[in-house]
Order: structure tokens, then sequence, then C-alpha cells
């Protein structure tokens, strides 16, 4: 059986009709930081439910020089070793993470997080996005700003956004539930 959503008819109101939720992929950005991984497992639990594939994301933002300074050799890329590096996170997460039979990819890039993952779902017709937050308020808010508030307000699809320290309706592996 599949997941189901009750939608009010418009031309009734007395009938509601039930239609399947169809997700079919479900992306999730991950920044290398270990709250970031709730993400996962909640995708996880969706594609056990609706047979989705998990698409995972890394994008590193570019160093940025300031001007006047020497921008260093292809072998002391600090863009390309870090490029290099999420790669390697990527794949080991994917691997040691999301059990046999979830279909799995991941994607790398290189640019403004919020952006490239708004346009990477856009493109790759993403049926749901799971993002976490680093839930700052305040002065930190403000100077760092919120990607997963950006990607709320952009998505092409719906956004689960999940907090690191909020009750969760999915177990994950080696945490027990927040009560």
């Amino acid at each position: 059986r599949s997941p189901t959503l009750a939608v009010k008819n418009p031309e009734s109101s007395k009938s509601v009709r039930r239609r399947p939720l169809k997700i079919r992929r479900i992306l999730v950005p991950l920044d290398g930081s270990g709250h970031a991984l709730k993400a996962l497992h909640y995708a996880i639990y969706f594609a056990r439910q609706s047979g989705a594939e998990i698409e995972t994301i890394r994008v590193v933002e570019p160093t940025v020089y300031p001007e006047g300074n020497v921008i260093p050799t292809r072998s002391q890329d600090p863009d390309a070793i870090a490029m290099a590096t999420a790669r390697a996170h990527m794949r080991e997460i994917g691997s040691r993470m999301i059990p046999e039979g979830i279909p799995w990819k991941n994607k790398v890039m290189m640019g403004v997080p919020y952006h490239e993952i708004v346009e990477y779902a856009h493109a790759n017709k993403v049926d749901l996005l799971i993002v976490t937050t680093h839930g700052y308020s305040g002065l930190k808010h403000f100077f760092l700003g919120s990607d997963a508030e950006k990607i709320v307000r952009h998505a092409p699809c719906p956004v689960l956004v999940v907090r690191d320290k909020e009750h969760d309706f999915v177990s994950q592996p080696g945490r027990r539930r927040a009560k």
C-alpha cells in the first residue's frame, strides 16, 4: 500500500477524494555536518514507504580570494581539494547509511548552496526536498542567513524542514526518540 493523501474536491464541499501520494524523487542536501544526516533518516523512511529514489546533494562554496592575493596552483587549489573531499564523503555516507534496495545517487557541485539546490530540484523534477536547519536566531541568523529558509521560499516542490533538537517521528539508529 502506498501512502494516501486526502484532497478536498473543489466542486463539492461534501466529497473527499483519496489520491495516492506519489513521491518518486527525494532530494536531501548534506552540508558535511553530523546533524544534516537527520534529514537522510527521514528520506530513508519516506523512500521505504513510497518506493522513491533518494538523491543526496552537496554544494561546495567556492573560495573567494581577496584582491591582490596570489591564486594557488591546481595542485594546491582549495576548491579542487574541497570537491574531492566532498565526493569521498558523499560516497561513504551513501554506502554506509542507505539500505540495500533503496535507489540512491549523489551529486557534488560548486556554487551558492540554496541556489544550486533549488535549481537541481527544478531540473530533476524532485518531488520532495528534506533539509535540516541549524536553528540559528538573532544576530547569527541575520549575518549567516538560512539556506533552509531560502530553499523553502524558492523550491519547486514541498520541503520538509527538520531541526536537530526537535521531536522525531522517524527513529534513527543510535538515537532515542525525544520525549
